[in-house]
């Protein structure tokens, strides 16, 4: 959600015409903070994988979401 808040906003921060990084450090700022937010999800929800698989054996099937 917040990824989503940053790049519907950046259009309205930053309308300069100079296209260089070091010159817009309002979007250069939020591009790598959204790519380091990817890479962190990322690598936090395959870590977790395991742990849910684990879990999805113990809960009732009621609450289990799996397809038949």
């Amino acid at each position: 959600m917040i990824p989503l808040i940053y790049f519907i906003i950046i259009p309205f921060i930053d309308n300069s015409n100079d296209l260089h990084p070091l010159a817009r450090p309002v979007v250069t700022a939020f591009g790598i903070l959204g790519i380091i937010y990817l890479v962190i999800l990322s690598l936090w929800g395959g870590a977790l994988a395991p742990v849910w698989r684990s879990l999805a054996g113990r809960l009732p099937q009621s609450l289990c979401l799996r397809s038949s």
